[in-house]
């Protein structure tokens, strides 16, 4: 087990300021586009609200092309703001069966390293095939995920 946790460290390090720079433009960049999603969304409220009580003033209203067109508009902001909160969960929720998958794959070459049904060069292999796969985002979770599970385990 300390093993593989020597191994992963080396291979955090090395992507450390990579990593740490992506994670300080990632945020911002989220925290940007939520606020761009607020003001639009309130904006879009604000006038589904006035073009309400303008149909509710003057029913001629309804008959308008543009009316119609501005209210469609208004109607597809606010559902495509209910899709991006539905997408974004169900990402949140495959990152984490990802993350279950390699850190089980962890767990089970743990099991074999120990029983030595493979060798520390095997280890090796693998554990750099897997830190290949992830993501410069994903990597920096993946990490603390092992590291926190395996010391859970260790005690």
């Amino acid at each position: 087990m300390n093993l593989i946790l020597e191994k992963l460290q080396k291979k955090k390090e090395r992507d450390k300021k990579a990593l740490k720079l992506y994670s300080i433009l990632d945020a911002i960049i989220s925290t940007i586009v939520s606020f761009l999603s607020i003001a639009s969304i309130s904006t879009a409220i604000y006038v589904l609200v006035i073009l309400v009580q303008l149909s509710n003033k003057n029913p001629d209203v309804l008959t308008s092309v543009s009316f119609l067109l501005l209210l469609v508009l208004v109607i597809f902001i606010l559902l495509s703001f209910i899709l991006t909160i539905v997408l974004s969960i169900m990402k949140h929720n495959d990152k984490t069966v990802k993350y279950k998958r390699i850190l089980n794959t962890i767990k089970y070459l743990e099991i074999k390293h120990n029983s030595n049904l493979i060798t520390d060069k095997d280890l090796d292999t693998i554990i750099d095939t897997l830190w290949e796969k992830g993501t410069k985002k994903q990597k920096l979770a993946i990490s603390e995920i092992i590291k926190s599970e395996l010391k859970k385990g260790a005690k």
